[in-house]
């Protein structure tokens, strides 16, 4: 099935037909750091070639800037921000800030992440690896958008249609003011779109610095093509002062495929950063 042309980057392998992309999660780690931090050091999870690296880079405040990290692509609209009220313990804006990046096999170590414009006083960051079976690369097309209304329904609306259709898979990447809370009902609305059961990736904050959460959740597609802008809902457990509010970016990943299904797999995940912070 053809759609509306897509504004997308193809980030490796070469393209054909398409094919559902059918994640499960095999595990991962996480810690967290606090004020003071200019880089981290993210390890990588076990890679093999073809499958797709993505890092969600959760941080305070606005102001500061993520680079791109070696190896790694930073697509149009995948780092955005959002917020409300002035800094402080959950409060404030946030940035989230999406890097991409197909594996040769040969990955291992640590990804170093750097920050200028001055030092986080929070930072969440994460890895996972995603899974084509086949081998024949990616497409891959982020919009962001930001939720400023404060309370318990968490709602973002996207300024752009990237161009969704029947087996793509879409990933939720949302990052809060404030810890201490998880979502739930996490749901994509987008007009001409089916979408299946949401896949719950990581749901969880870290209380370093002045508080930040990081909820990610995966919405394969099953019917339709969107022939407009999407909606990202979902249900915060807690809702106090300022929070919460924050950003959500979302990346359409199309597996190109001849022929035949595509399976995928988050092979593992890691996040790291300075030692003494907890992990959700």
């Amino acid at each position: 099935m053809r759609g509306v042309p897509l504004t997308r980057w193809l980030v490796g392998g070469s393209s054909g037909g398409d094919a559902l992309i059918s994640p499960v999660v095999l595990g991962g780690t996480s810690v967290a750091g606090g004020p003071g931090v200019t880089s981290v050091l993210l390890p990588w999870a076990p890679v093999e070639a073809g499958q797709i690296a993505t890092i969600l880079v959760p941080l305070k405040y606005p102001g500061l800037t993520v680079a791109t990290p070696a190896g790694f692509l930073a697509l149009p609209n995948s780092v955005g921000t959002g917020g409300f009220g002035s800094n402080g313990a959950d409060s404030g804006s946030v940035i989230a800030a999406v890097f991409i990046r197909v594996c040769d096999g040969t990955e291992s170590g640590n990804v170093t992440i750097t920050i200028s414009g001055g030092s986080a006083n929070t930072i969440f960051p994460c890895m996972d690896i995603w899974e084509n079976d086949l081998g024949h690369g990616w497409t891959v097309a982020c919009v962001n958008g930001a939720d400023q209304i404060v309370g318990t329904a968490w709602s973002v609306t996207f300024a752009t249609d990237p161009g969704i259709r029947a087996g793509d898979y879409v990933i939720a990447f949302t990052v809060s003011n404030r810890d201490g809370g998880t979502t739930s009902a996490e749901a994509i609305s987008t007009p001409g779109v089916t979408y299946g059961a949401t896949f719950q990736r990581r749901n969880g904050g870290s209380s370093n610095g002045d508080d930040i959460g990081r909820h990610i959740t995966g919405h394969p597609v099953t019917a339709g093509v969107s022939s407009g802008n999407s909606v990202f809902t979902a249900t915060y457990s807690i809702t106090s002062g300022n929070s919460p509010a924050g950003v959500t970016v979302l990346a359409v990943l199309r597996a190109p495929n001849a022929s035949g299904a595509v399976s995928g797999a988050i092979r593992g995940g890691q996040s790291g950063v300075n030692p003494g912070g907890r992990p959700s």
